[in-house]
């Protein structure tokens, strides 16, 4: 806002083509020139994939500025719909910014290049080959959107694109009659026998193998008309989880949201990543199951939203494939290890109140005995703070390994909670058994096993079998293995 030669009011707008276009006064045929002019120019820009903003003016009388202004300062301190405003829901607020940016005058249009950062291109392809499916959600234009996909090595020529623009297609039936129409296309040309048509089913989110790649191109405008309803949700979803690569362009920060919550909520199995590094990400960012942040120089607000905090983007890929995947599997080898470890304690004293005790209630172990197996027997396995099932090197250079382990191979599925059960089960026999057949031994030579004795015995012998049980769950070893 400033104030002109004239004693007016002169409002100033930058945003996108999209938002402000619409806000434009009536025009007269020099304005339409003017329009015409740049809007082929934001073309033009987009095409060389530059940033592109709409410049937009208006002169506001000084009373109704000052009216606006009180007003505005009067719901601004309103906490509900401040509230309101924040959570993407209808309010005054925005009402009154909207009432006052209306019969707007186009100035022109400005554009910049926005460099990707190093090692953005190499990230996203290889978090594409580790089977982790990519939706690039900008503000950005059409054309610079689909240009940042193949700059990102998104999209390929050899890919199938599906557009789906407001220029094009107008109404929210002409929407949801394209959406079909690429779903059944893509759908029939699949295999049946290895591609079903429920969304459980995609939620792999990576096409058939021999399929063509699909990649679906969605405006906000469009956005707009099937977010609204939960029903049509489905529709953008089942498309989206069809294709290998999904580009929303000229969306929102509350869209973002909102489509990270809709594979969210429906697809129960998913594990959602957002990652931002303006505030218009941070909706997205909190929506998330996991939210990066990346800092730099649009601020801070993304950073401070985030459960992480990246320097580049480039850095994702050691997030995920490597440091993600590590404590992963460390994680839930702590896991099952914790109910491995107390079926073997708590079944071993089960089979020993069966017949030696006669049914009596009398404990293997004593309290004291009980203490020293939780502080030193039990103690929390080693691999998880050392082990290293591959090296960093290697999941870095060969990132489809993720996918494989991750999909096919889950330390943490119930195949694997209920073998480790199991094992435990097996191993409190097997030790009851050997703390019996010592005894035995040492009776048939004349002598009598103490119960102190009998309870040392049991805790070496479960102590043993543990940590050999452990070291069979080893990737690899080294000095830190060894020592420990």
């Amino acid at each position: 806002m400033s104030e002109s030669e004239e004693d007016d009011v002169l409002l100033l707008t930058k945003g996108a083509d999209s938002m402000l276009f619409p806000r434009l006064a009536p025009m007269s045929e020099n304005n339409l020139q003017l329009r015409e002019a740049t809007e082929k120019h934001l073309e033009a820009f987009a095409q060389d994939g530059l940033r592109t903003l709409v410049v937009c003016a208006k002169k506001i009388n000084p009373q109704v500025w000052e009216k606006f202004y009180a007003q505005y300062r009067h719901v601004s301190a309103d906490l509900s719909e401040v509230e309101a405003k924040s959570n993407g829901e209808p309010n005054v607020i925005d009402n009154l910014q909207d009432q006052l940016e209306s019969n707007l005058e186009l100035l022109g249009a400005t554009a910049i290049e926005d460099r990707l950062q190093d090692g953005v291109p190499e990230t996203m392809e290889a978090l594409a080959k580790a089977g982790i499916c990519i939706w690039v959600l900008t503000g950005d234009m059409e054309e610079t959107a689909i240009n940042i996909g193949y700059a990102c090595r998104l999209l390929n020529n050899d890919m199938e694109r599906h557009v789906i623009n407001a220029a094009k297609y107008r109404t929210k039936g002409s929407i949801l009659r394209k959406l079909d129409k690429i779903f059944h296309s893509i759908h029939d040309a699949a295999d049946d026998s290895s591609h079903t048509s429920t969304v459980a089913a995609h939620s792999v989110l990576s096409p058939p193998s021999g399929q063509v790649e699909h990649a679906l191109v969605i405006d906000g405008a469009s956005l707009s008309k099937i977010l609204e309803d939960p029903l049509h949700n489905l529709h953008l979803l089942r498309v989206s989880l069809l294709c290998k690569v999904v580009v929303a362009c000229r969306v929102s920060p509350q869209q973002k949201a909102q489509l990270v919550e809709l594979v969210k909520l429906n697809v129960p199995e998913s594990h959602t990543l957002s990652i931002g590094d303006g505030a218009n990400d941070v909706p997205m960012i909190q929506s998330a199951h996991i939210g990066v942040g990346i800092s730099g120089q649009e601020g801070l607000q993304a950073v401070n939203s985030s459960d992480y905090a990246l320097g580049q983007f480039r850095f994702l890929s050691n997030l995920i494939l490597v440091h993600g995947r590590w404590n992963y599997n460390r994680i839930a080898a702590l896991v099952v290890y914790t109910f491995y470890k107390n079926i073997v304690y708590n079944v071993s004293m089960f089979w020993y109140t069966l017949w030696p005790t006669a049914y009596s209630g009398t404990m293997i172990y004593s309290a004291l005995i009980q203490q020293a197996w939780h502080t030193t027997c039990c103690k929390p396995p080693q691999r998880p703070s050392y082990d290293l099932p591959l090296p960093k090197k290697t999941v870095l250079e060969f990132p489809t390994l993720y996918h494989a382990e991750v999909r096919q191979t889950s330390f943490f599925s119930h195949k694997m909670f209920w073998k480790w059960i199991f094992l435990g089960i097996i191993d409190s026999v097997g030790i009851y058994y050997a703390i019996l057949a010592v005894g035995w031994n040492i009776e048939r030579g004349g002598n009598t096993l103490e119960f102190l004795s009998m309870q040392s015995l049991g805790l070496t012998i479960s102590s043993f079998v543990m940590k050999a049980r452990v070291c069979l769950r080893f990737d690899s070893w080294g000095i830190l293995q060894i020592t420990a």
